[in-house]
């Protein structure tokens, strides 16, 4: 084997300092190509702006105007038409300026065109999913509506189970598609086994799935079974169904088309309550600092696993009247620490927890066999309208603050729930000082 010499290590390193020159040079050459090609865009987009500033024709068009595919809807950046007091077209040249206009605005629009042109139509699309992750109904990781159980349980006593957030984990997870047409505001419908009934009366909705942009989350449905809705809000806050009433709650505003299958785009959390037979939507306050500020919304108290309840009534909005057929039947919930949002709580005036008869106790206990065979509604005997003696932990009055216990009216027999949930537990739904209830 040969010995290196002094000379050639100092070749070799001659030509590792040829190779570094050479990536170097390749590096400079594409940052002038790249400077290059800017600065050629703005003297020509400057030659153009003295041409047009000089007086220079433009071509006048009625063309649709320009739609851009980052944000994934007809909106343009751009407006390319204009209507005048007269609702006629002003003329526009392929720049989308129009006649007239001063030079300030005329450089706006050459500094757009040259930014869609050059970099915008460059990004790629992307759908900004929310939430991440999902789990709902408490002991529910359990029975078999949990699908494979790879989406886990949240990190709470209570063990609520993971849902499928995108349309890849609900087929993996037992969840089919209802039907091939979208719904307009919430998505492609899904259920379980793909069937609405009383152990699963639940349908997620989720945008087209596309090979650009996964299917992801964008509703849920919650089916009350056995006339539970109040006579109050059928029709209003319910959608009437002959098995069935529902309330449908959608992820997004409605201003993104959740049915076109381009990318979803959303600023922050979103979560609104479509009203029955398109008499609109029913927004709810996103942090509690919102909440506070709406006036619509009394607080009520913090639960641990859970976060802090708020509560309105479908007549005296914050001045709770405590009678369940006024009682809205959703309730937001938030992190006691820094006002986030939790989860919704759905709410019944009546018993809706079900489970096999033959396998359980009445109330059930809480057996390996028997939590198998239980629906999605909150497992247990129900909440108490009134406090017993001796008191019994599961009491609806825990869930506020004020004088629930002797003003809380309409149920029949107990309360029930169906917890859902945007976060992973711990911390986030850590109450202090603890106890049954903190308000």
């Amino acid at each position: 084997m040969a010995i290196p010499t002094e000379q050639s290590f100092l070749t070799a390193s001659q030509n590792d300092e040829d190779h570094t020159r050479t990536k170097n040079e390749k590096k400079v050459d594409r940052s002038l190509a790249s400077l290059s090609y800017i600065i050629g865009t703005i003297v020509v987009g400057l030659v153009t702006l003295s041409f047009l500033y000089a007086g220079g024709t433009t071509t006048t068009t009625t063309t649709t105007p320009y739609s851009s595919n980052y944000y994934g809807s007809a909106e343009p950046e751009i407006n390319l038409l204009r209507s005048n007091t007269a609702g006629e077209s002003v003329g526009t040249n392929e720049m989308g300026m129009e006649e007239g206009e001063g030079f300030i605005q005329k450089l706006k629009h050459i500094i757009s065109h040259i930014y869609n042109k050059s970099f915008k139509k460059k990004l790629k699309h992307h759908t900004i999913q929310w939430p991440l992750v999902l789990y709902s109904s408490f002991l529910s990781n359990f029975n078999i509506y949990k699908g494979t159980g790879e989406l886990g349980a949240m990190a709470t006593p209570f063990a609520p189970a993971g849902r499928p957030t995108t349309i890849k984990q609900a087929a993996a997870n037992g969840w089919k598609p209802l039907e091939k047409e979208c719904v307009p505001n919430l998505g492609y419908p899904w259920a379980f086994d793909g069937k609405i009934t009383d152990g699963a009366p639940v349908t997620l909705y989720y945008s087209k799935e596309t090979k650009q942009n996964d299917g992801v989350l964008t509703g849920l449905a919650v089916h009350y079974y056995d006339n539970a809705a109040p006579d109050t809000m059928i029709g209003s806050v319910f959608l009437k169904g002959d098995d069935y009433d529902t309330l449908q709650v959608a992820f997004h505003d409605k201003n993104t088309d959740v049915c076109g299958g381009g990318s979803l785009f959303s600023n922050e959390p979103y979560i609104a309550l479509l009203l029955a037979d398109g008499k609109g939507r029913k927004s709810f306050p996103m942090t509690e600092d919102a909440a506070k500020a709406s006036g619509e919304w009394a607080k009520g108290s913090c639960l641990n696993g859970m976060g802090v309840h708020y509560w309105t009534d479908i007549k005296y909005g914050s001045n709770l009247s405590f009678e369940a057929e006024n009682l809205y039947p959703m309730a937001p919930m938030y992190n006691q620490k820094d006002g986030s949002l939790n989860g919704i709580m759905f709410v019944a005036a009546k018993l809706m927890h079900t489970w096999d008869t033959n396998v359980c106790d009445l109330p059930p206990k809480l057996t390996p066999e028997c939590l198998t065979t239980t629906n999605f509604w909150d497992i247990g005997p129900g909440q108490v309208q009134k406090q017993t003696d001796p008191p019994v932990p599961l009491s609806m009055c825990n869930n506020f603050c004020g004088d629930c216990q002797n003003s809380l009216t309409g149920a029949l027999d107990v309360f029930d729930t169906m917890h859902w949930f945007f976060v992973k537990g711990g911390e986030a739904t850590t109450c202090a000082p603890e106890g049954v209830n903190s308000c």
